[in-house]
Order: structure tokens, then C-alpha cells, then sequence
């Protein structure tokens, strides 16, 4: 996705279930939800896989413990979800993701139109200046009577 930011709350770290996330695990809680919200947000999919934690601990600078802990205190107070695939989710991630996608698919569709027509275009204008040639001739040998 081409969008490089999401829309962020300016007051998120007063939210109850964030609250719950601090009372455990303080500011570093807080500061992992948000790597992973960014994560999320990066990735096509929007969807964090527990097969990669591992990747992500070091990525992180974080205990693959502490943070599937982390991860789990997430699920448990709501701030993520599972989904069918048993990917680890944000509701206002994915609805994020959802909207960027179809962005991107009018986007598409738009450019096709766009180009659509310029190479029409492009074909009148060999006709138009076909036109303007042949009038012009009429033109001059008008001005040599």
C-alpha cells in the first residue's frame, strides 16, 4: 500500500483497554501495541501471523515470551483479534487496509480510463492534423489565385 500513515487517536494512551495493557506492562506494553499496529498497517495483509513472532521479538529488541505475552494481554482485553486464519488482527487496522485497498483499486481503474483515453486521443489527433493539413493547402493555393 502506498499510504505511509493511519489515522491515530491524540488521546489513545487514556483508552480503558490500553489502560488495562499499562497496568500490566507499562509504557513498553504501550509502545509494542504500536509497533504492531504499524506493522499491521504495513503489511498487505494487515494481519500480524503467530508463526513470525519469533522474527518480530528480534525485530523488536523484545523476549519472544514477553512478547507473546504482550500479544496475548492484547487479545485478551480486545485491542486485537483472531481471525479464521488464526491471524492476530486490528478492527480499526483492517478496516484501514479495507479502505487503502479500494483507494488503490479506483485509483487503477481511474488510471486505465485515464490512459483510455489519452490513446484515443492520440489517434484523433493524427486525423485532426490530416484535417488541418488539407485545409491549409486549400488555404495557400487560395492565396496564390
Amino acid at each position: 500500500m502506498s499510504q505511509n500513515y493511519f489515522p491515530h487517536e491524540y488521546n489513545a494512551s487514556e483508552d480503558n483497554k490500553i489502560l488495562e495493557l499499562r497496568a500490566e506492562y507499562g509504557w513498553e506494553g504501550y509502545g509494542v501495541f504500536w509497533a504492531l499496529i504499524e506493522r499491521m498497517a504495513r503489511l498487505e495483509t494487515g494481519a500480524i501471523d503467530p508463526e513470525r513472532i519469533g522474527g518480530i521479538s528480534v525485530s523488536l529488541s523484545i523476549e519472544k515470551g514477553k512478547l507473546s505475552d504482550i500479544i496475548n494481554r492484547c487479545l485478551e482485553i480486545g485491542l486485537f483479534y483472531k481471525d479464521v486464519k488464526d491471524l492476530y488482527r486490528n478492527k480499526r487496522i483492517t478496516q484501514h487496509v479495507e479502505k487503502m485497498k479500494s483507494y488503490e483499486e479506483h485509483g487503477r481503474k481511474g488510471a486505465k480510463k485515464r490512459w483510455s483515453k489519452h490513446s484515443d486521443r492520440g489517434a484523433n489527433r493524427g486525423a485532426n492534423a490530416d484535417k488541418i493539413r488539407e485545409d491549409n493547402k486549400t488555404m495557400l493555393q487560395r492565396c496564390d489565385v
